[in-house]
């Protein structure tokens, strides 16, 4: 299997770096540039930096699931790339023209979860709770509507972190690999190859976004992550029962709950619509009360940069106990309540520290 995921891996990412090369090159329409910098939500104050490195992301990502088929780990080739394409497209169309308003997003982003809860049977059918996956999740009317829900979910939620230099590619490769891993501890060559693929199509990605933000990813590279980390995810734990489905939460457990956690913010805390953008999240925080007071001095583009590694080392405290303790349930229920106490005590902490 490490032949086959040097292989794999490769391929995505050199292919990855040739596109995300030539979108930086070559002369592109201003439609792709970031105009909107004086949104609330913004961080960057750079109108010329294209928001289209997606496109590398799903270019390595195809060609590698295409030509993997050769060692006989995808049955579903080209189902695969159409989904992903679907799922890169739910944001790519907001990414130009800055119209399609995120309850559209979200209901195309539940419909290509469905298509794939149809194609590849990923339904939600393993809780780790005994009794409930005997009593409910074995109907599909059950299993696929939370399957849906669910992944939707995950898509917005690698888009709500999307906020600084190298924060989702990051998050999201750190997830993959460690979905990596256990997928090659349980012997599963298909979601093995399939993490390494992703991992390497977003790294030839971000090694142009972080640190210097040349390139952004955008909605449809954020929803296109999101999606395929919770198919893989999904398959993971039908594939392979001894895995508990708690485990890929505890995976992307950071912006799986940045995003719950928003919409509880707004609608019960603040009286806004769930969907209303604001600066309050919790990478927001650590950049106004923790990073800008660090490095006062340094530049805009420095300090930008700076918040990412301490997401991914937040991300990485609740990933590395959760790589020890994949197969059991119980422990991860608790490490998932541990985590949720420790964000919310961490975000009230910021929140009070004044500007």
């Amino acid at each position: 299997m490490l032949i086959e995921g040097l292989i794999t891996g490769s391929i995505a990412l050199v292919t990855s770096l040739i596109i995300t090369t030539a979108i930086l090159r070559l002369p592109i329409p201003a439609i792709f540039f970031d105009h909107d910098i004086k949104s609330i939500q913004k961080a960057h104050t750079d109108a010329k930096i294209p928001r289209i490195g997606g496109v590398g992301i799903f270019s390595g990502l195809a060609l590698s699931i295409i030509f993997t088929d050769y060692f006989g780990t995808y049955n579903y080739d080209a189902v695969f790339v159409l989904l992903s394409f679907l799922a890169f497209i739910a944001g790519f169309v907001e990414d130009f023209s800055k119209r399609i308003s995120p309850l559209y997003r979200l209901i195309f982003s539940f419909a290509v979860v469905y298509l794939a809860c149809v194609t590849l049977n990923i339904g939600f059918y393993h809780s780790g709770f005994k009794y409930i996956d005997e009593r409910f999740l074995a109907n599909i009317w059950v299993a696929y509507p939370i399957a849906i829900i669910m992944g939707g979910g995950v898509m917005h939620s690698i888009n709500i972190i999307d906020g600084y230099n190298g924060l989702s590619s990051g998050i999201a490769i750190i997830g993959l690999a460690a979905l990596a891993i256990i997928a090659i501890d349980v012997g599963d060559q298909h979601i093995t190859l399939l993490s390494i693929a992703l991992v390497g199509a977003t790294l030839g990605t971000l090694i142009f976004n972080y640190p210097w933000g040349k390139i952004f990813i955008g909605d449809g590279g954020a929803y296109m992550l999101g999606f395929m980390i919770a198919i893989i995810a999904s398959l993971l734990v039908n594939r392979n029962p001894e895995v508990s489905p708690w485990f890929p939460l505890m995976v992307i457990a950071l912006p799986v709950w940045e995003t719950l956690f928003s919409i509880i913010r707004r609608k019960l805390w603040m009286r806004l619509p769930a969907t209303e953008p604001d600066n309050d999240h919790l990478h927001n925080l650590v950049y106004r009360k923790i990073v800008c007071r660090i490095f006062a001095k340094k530049s805009s583009r420095f300090k930008n940069s700076a918040v990412a590694p301490m997401m991914w080392l937040f991300s990485l405290a609740t990933i590395m106990p959760a790589l020890v303790m994949w197969d059991n349930t119980p422990n991860l229920v608790v490490l998932a309540s541990a985590f949720v106490f420790a964000y919310c005590l961490i975000y009230l902490i910021l929140y009070r520290i004044s500007d």
